[in-house]
């Protein structure tokens, strides 16, 4: 944190901008303390423009991300929407004809199709083979949709972080899909040619259709949660928010599967948690893109397999 003050007070211009490439990929502080800090970036009037504009940008994306879920509900997270779309709204007129107003506009698009709550746009998008990806198939799980970062140098290390966090979540009723535009989509095979089945994998190149483009996400790192109905339900949650809406939802969706079997007289003998497709890989639950197995070989969670 001591860092993050000196460089935010800094009157060095180039001490500022590091302040926030840095904040845009910080893992350890909280989200509310980033946020405080990128504020006060926002608020400096000494600030260059260039700087102002952009911790500007970064604090509307803060803002818009708040998720639906638990403490977020109601006035609180409505107040922030509105703030996020009024700090979007001023970038537009302060820096009109810039670049920094250009993409305040595409930011406002982006929230009035991915605010939580509403109902995700359906996207196409394809796998290194060709092979199509489309939201709508995976309604009923929940689904993070993860989004690399097309300006990283390092893809191979973000393909494997993302792969980890999928892995974290192995059920069948939990899909993650990642979208990479970052390498090439020979890069991409090549990199998923040691990895485990646990999700969906597209590249989607600079100007190419798919997903990035149908929701217009920026060219940095962004993650989507939505819930088994299709809505909406956390835009970049911080790592901690992102675990409990996951959790929370796979946890609901177990309760509704126990429900409905009681309601139905049915039994709980089923493996997987009461989900009435249980946890045979031949389900239409199954993860997407895990192959079918013959009986007896089915999938032994990750901790289990050899790479």
């Amino acid at each position: 944190m001591g860092m993050y003050e000196y460089l935010v007070q800094a009157m060095n211009p180039a001490q500022m901008e590091l302040a926030l490439d840095l904040l845009r990929r910080e893992q350890e502080l909280s989200s509310g303390q980033i946020e405080g800090l990128v504020r006060r970036l926002a608020r400096r009037r000494r600030a260059p423009l260039g700087v102002q504009a952009q911790a500007k940008l970064d604090l509307a994306r803060l803002l818009g991300a708040w998720s639906s879920g638990g403490t977020d509900r109601g006035v609180g997270r409505a107040a922030r929407l509105a703030e996020a779309l009024a700090i979007y709204e001023s970038i537009r007129s302060e820096f009109e004809g810039t670049e920094f107003a250009l993409r305040a506009g595409r930011a406002l698009g982006r929230l009035e199709r991915l605010s939580p709550g509403k109902m995700a746009p359906d996207f196409l998008t394809h796998d290194p083979a060709g092979n199509e990806i489309r939201l709508f198939d995976l309604r009923g799980q929940v689904v993070v949709v993860y989004f690399s970062d097309s300006t990283s140098a390092d893809f191979g290390a973000d393909l494997d972080r993302a792969e980890a966090e999928g892995r974290r979540h192995w059920d069948s009723r939990f899909a993650w899909v990642g979208i990479h535009r970052g390498g090439s989509s020979a890069a991409l095979e090549e990199a998923l040619g040691g990895t485990l089945p646990s999700g969906e994998h597209a590249w989607e190149g600079a100007g190419a259709s798919g997903a990035a483009q149908t929701w217009s996400i920026p060219a940095y790192e962004t993650t989507v949660v939505i819930g088994p109905s299709g809505l909406v339900c956390a835009v970049n949650p911080a790592k901690a928010l992102l675990e409990r809406h996951i959790t929370d939802l796979l946890s609901e969706l177990q309760q509704q599967g126990r429900q409905r079997q009681a309601d139905s007289g049915g039994g709980s003998d089923q493996g997987g948690g009461g989900d009435e497709r249980g946890t045979d890989d031949t389900s239409v639950g199954r993860l997407p893109g895990m192959k079918v197995r013959a009986s007896g070989e089915g999938v032994r969670p990750p901790g289990e397999q050899t790479p």
